[in-house]
């Protein structure tokens, strides 16, 4: 029917034609005339999005599974003007499938929009992939709900986490999203924004903290040799201890828990081959990184002010901070 005729979104729209509008979302049976009906369903996505009908919710989910990315995030999109919560699950699945630039933006900004922080925590703390984590830390930060305020910084202590801040790089939001998340410059850089507001203040104190490991590298005359630094990490732990509220009390208790963590450096070694020709070869080497100085001012920190113990609750309280 599509080849002869083409429906009148407005009109269809006008007057609340909810199902009439969603039948239009159904992928193309064949190839003849793509164009027209690609741009007939993204017309009714668009409306379906001003009218913020939940009839709407399952054909738009199913639109988030659309071999076309435009459909993709314009169905997300719409979603997020819905704003109905059984959309939160395949909007998080699909967040966790790889989706990249423009459909993770929409599909960030549609969990945003609707708001249900419980459920993404939940996701964060069940997820067992690294790029997944990822995706729902940055959704989380976004989000602006101070129950995520917890989740966001044992991410953040994750080992892999360290050596975010890198030596001689720019700021230190620069050096955060260049050696995080390259592929999402421009989110990355929004959430950073977020993070100041959802920490109240404490974002940056809590970067160093979690992440402030220095690496550098210089080249010897047959290898490359590195060295850690965890000087950054180790001041603002000292600049915590000097912050007498229970975020600090909270965060001092994380600092107990950390574990040592191996890190990764990649190198280069000059080998000799059996024609008598030098070359480089590239090398991995794993050295550990010891915390227990760290655990050290935290513990003793923490006895000074009567070990008052990690209190999550105060993440929601205003005068905790």
């Amino acid at each position: 029917m599509l080849r002869f005729f083409k429906p009148n979104v407005e009109r269809m729209a006008k007057k609340r034609d909810v199902e009439g509008l969603t039948r239009l979302l159904r992928p193309p049976e064949d190839s003849s005339n793509l164009g027209d009906v690609q741009h007939l369903r993204i017309e009714a996505i668009g409306a379906l999005a001003q009218l913020r009908d939940s009839r709407a919710v399952e054909p738009l989910v199913q639109a988030l599974n659309d071999g076309n990315e435009q459909i993709q995030v314009m169905a997300a999109s719409a979603l997020g003007s819905i704003g109905d919560k059984r959309a939160v699950e395949p909007l998080i699945q699909a967040l966790t499938t790889g989706f990249g630039g423009s459909s993770f933006d929409s599909i960030k900004n549609a969990l945003v929009s609707i708001g249900d922080a419980e459920s993404l925590i939940q996701a964060l703390k069940d997820s067992r992939n690294q790029h997944t984590q990822d995706r729902l830390a940055l959704t989380l930060g976004s989000l602006g709900d101070k129950k995520a305020a917890e989740p966001i910084i044992n991410w953040l202590f994750e080992p892999r986490q360290l050596g975010l801040i890198i030596a001689d790089r720019y700021s230190f939001e620069d050096r955060f999203i260049e050696c995080t998340y390259n592929p999402f410059d421009s989110t990355a850089r929004a959430w950073v924004t977020n993070l100041h507001s959802l920490l109240d203040g404490y974002d940056q104190i809590i970067l160093e903290i979690a992440t402030g490991v220095e690496k550098y590298v210089w080249v010897e005359m047959t290898q490359t040799t590195s060295k850690l630094d965890l000087a950054v990490s180790n001041n603002a732990i000292k600049k915590l201890c000097d912050i007498q509220t229970q975020v600090a009390s909270n965060i001092l208790c994380r600092v107990v828990l950390r574990e040592d963590a191996t890190l990764e450096f990649k190198g280069m070694q000059s080998k000799r081959g059996k024609d008598g020709i030098s070359y480089w070869e590239h090398t991995t080497e794993r050295r550990l990184l010891r915390f227990w100085r760290q655990r050290k001012m935290a513990e003793e920190e923490l006895k000074r002010r009567g070990n008052p113990g990690l209190d999550s609750s105060a993440y929601l309280e205003n005068d905790a901070w």
